[in-house]
């Protein structure tokens, strides 16, 4: 995670630069931020690019997966555009996942209109609030409501306080729904939520050596799921 947010503020701060020049890169998506031989971040691949134009903007162009809903219906954007595509890639980078799957452009734009999607606390419960309502602010289907301009959001990214615990997705184990790993100084930390019964999950935490954590150990309702994973990634 931390170093999902650190790539994130290096690559706001190329867009930052192309804003600040009239220049829309009109396809920021995790694709297009590559890294180079010192683990820095940049923004790349200005194929799509376009200048502004008198009025502040620029033709619809780009994945459509992180195309603002404004631009969907004006065929225009603008640098607040490209601050829900950022939005979008952050979802992206920290899940593992879109924040927005439909089947056809207007169905995917009324998702995006109505915020009809899961909450990013939800499909990362190792994020901490403040970075997922930091995300969550760039998603806004206002434009004045987002940041006003990436080098506000790399702010925002920069106040973020992240955990000293760096828990990371994993690869679930065999009967396993979702794992997370942490690196402590005493050694691994891994969380695995597996299924119980037909109505109850089981959350399992273990040190390095498969020695169980008890405290981390619970059988438990899906709806309480989110809540307790919260609390195990800011307790354990």
């Amino acid at each position: 995670m931390e170093d999902t947010v650190r790539w994130l503020r290096h690559a706001l701060t190329g867009l930052d630069y192309c804003h600040r020049r009239g220049l829309l890169h009109r396809d920021v998506t995790p694709n297009n931020i590559f890294l180079d031989e010192e683990g820095h971040a940049r923004l790349g691949d200005f194929g799509t690019a376009e200048l502004l134009d008198a009025d502040g903007y620029a033709g619809r162009h780009g994945n459509q997966r992180v195309v603002a809903p404004e631009a969907f219906i004006s065929g225009r954007m603008n640098a607040a555009s490209e601050i829900f595509s950022a939005g979008v890639t952050a979802w992206r980078m920290l899940t593992g996942e879109w924040p927005y799957e439909a089947a056809t452009e207007p169905e995917l734009l009324d998702q995006m209109q109505r915020s009809d999607r899961p909450r990013l606390t939800d499909r990362a419960p190792h994020v901490p609030r403040q970075l997922a309502l930091t995300v969550e602010c760039c998603l806004d289907p206002d434009p004045k409501q987002r940041f006003s301009s990436a080098a506000q959001l790399r702010q925002a990214l920069e106040n973020v306080a992240l955990s000293a615990r760096r828990w990371r997705p994993a690869a679930p184990h065999e009967g396993h729904i979702r794992c997370w790993r942490g690196d402590f100084v005493s050694g691994e930390v891994a969380i695995c939520v597996c299924p119980e019964d037909t109505r109850n999950v089981r959350i399992e935490s273990r040190r390095s050596g498969g020695r169980r954590i008890t405290a981390g150990c619970m059988t438990l309702k899906p709806s309480r799921l989110g809540v307790e994973l919260r609390r195990l990634f800011r307790e354990l």
